[in-house]
């Protein structure tokens, strides 16, 4: 049970951050649509030029939030890097790794698209699992979707782990349309 608890605790770690994460973005969007309606109902120009100072004035207080969590989503130009750290990681636990798939796959968001990831490894039972905890701790804006091990003889172990990373869009365009 020991050997555990570092991996439970990253998963609440990382299911804070991600809460934190989305809540500051969903209050962010409200906010900017609370502005939108406010601007399409303005009629006069004095109250339009009241909405734009209130606009530059929360872009300017927002600024710093907006550019910290940019940094979590990663960009065409930092997929090489983030492979990278991916398969350092399984170095560092002593493990055979083979990134299987990068992808992106369709999404209803505008400005990002899930970056699919699909890693197998080899190697003993516990380097699998701080494995694991590794992929659940990048950076980016990321989640740990699937982990499937299983014994191949009495001291190795294979496994499969399926990571989803938010991404840029390398060109906004609109949301994919659900069935």
């Amino acid at each position: 049970m020991t050997r555990f608890l570092p991996l439970i605790a990253a998963l609440c770690l990382f299911a804070a951050s991600v809460a934190l994460y989305a809540g500051l973005l969903f209050g962010i969007r409200q906010s900017i649509s609370a502005a939108t309606l406010a601007h399409a109902s303005a009629s006069t120009t004095g109250e339009q030029q009241l909405f734009k100072r209130r606009v530059a004035s929360f872009m300017e207080q927002t600024a710093s939030v907006r550019s910290s969590l940019e940094g979590f989503i990663a960009t065409d130009e930092s997929v090489i890097s983030l492979i990278n750290e991916i398969d350092n990681a399984g170095k560092r636990e002593h493990l055979s790794i083979t990134i299987g798939s990068v992808g992106t796959t369709p999404s209803v968001w505008k400005y990002h698209e899930p970056l699919e990831i699909v890693v197998t490894a080899q190697g003993s039972f516990s380097d699998i699992v701080n494995f694991a905890t590794d992929l659940e701790s990048l950076p980016e804006a990321s989640r740990l979707a699937t982990f499937r091990a299983e014994s191949t003889d009495k001291k190795d172990w294979f496994a499969t782990y399926t990571v989803y990373v938010a991404k840029e869009r390398s060109t906004p365009q609109p949301p994919a349309k659900t069935p």
